[in-house]
């Protein structure tokens, strides 16, 4: 499985990027931490699986983090992607198009693990 893990974190990025590629089956885990490099990887590679953090910044160095930006890479994964599996994580309230991905998505919650479906 390949997964691509779009996170800002200085920190939890990477040590989440790790555990990731500790679990059987994962192949490769690509980690970064903005729109630009996630839309060239997704142009450039088929992924199994995208962990997507919402508030990214648009290109490395800039100050503007913003849910925009992690939902252009959203958009287009769908559009490269058909069918990806797309986890998102995201720390901050709730808007409308958040709204809309539990209305049209599948929900499920995660503890120590596993996977249930709500």
């Amino acid at each position: 499985m390949k997964i691509l893990f779009v996170e800002d974190h200085l920190s939890f990025g990477p040590s989440m990027a790790e555990i990731l590629r500790g679990i059987a089956g994962v192949e490769r885990v690509d980690l970064c931490r903005t729109k630009a490099v996630a839309l060239v990887m997704l142009s450039q590679d088929f992924y199994d699986l995208l962990i997507l953090d919402l508030a990214i910044p648009a290109n490395e160095g800039d100050l503007d983090i913003a849910p925009v930006h992690g939902q252009a890479v959203f958009y287009e994964a769908i559009k490269v992607c058909p069918g990806i599996p797309i986890f998102i994580l995201t720390g901050s309230e709730m808007d409308d198009f958040i709204k809309g991905l539990v209305r049209h998505g599948e929900q499920v919650v995660i503890r120590r693990g596993i996977l249930t479906p709500m």
